[in-house]
């Protein structure tokens, strides 16, 4: 019975040891560019960061539009630049980067846009 617990927790530690940190995902509808960060201390340094990314790459509006700790968070975004976010948050770990992709293009589906396209996504 002990070896089980210790194999229990040792899974546990490893999953949420894999999954540690903050990141974010920025966006300038005008200039249509994302910006991205992964492995942040916080969420306050996950934005910080994603929103100098996005303007670094020439954002004139650079907006946080999701952020995630030790999720996966997604961003979609169609012709039109209507938005789609996810956020997905597993115990294990499992299927998040999957499900988050997901979520956000129905989002951006939903929104009627044409033609919507996964543009960046985080997972912690």
């Amino acid at each position: 019975m002990r070896k089980l617990i210790i194999g229990v927790l040792a899974l546990f530690i490893s999953n949420t040891t894999a999954f540690a940190g903050s990141g974010a995902i920025a966006y300038s509808k005008p200039d249509d560019v994302v910006g991205v960060s992964h492995g942040c201390r916080s969420q306050k340094h996950a934005k910080r960061w994603a929103l100098l990314d996005c303007r670094r790459k020439g954002g004139s509006d650079c907006q946080i539009e999701t952020y995630e700790s030790n999720a996966c968070a997604a961003v979609a975004i169609g012709n039109g630049r209507r938005l789609g976010r996810a956020w997905w948050s597993h115990p294990l770990g499992e299927f998040e980067e999957e499900l988050s992709q997901q979520g956000a293009l129905a989002g951006c589906n939903e929104t009627g846009d044409e033609d919507c396209k996964l543009r960046a996504w985080v997972c912690h």
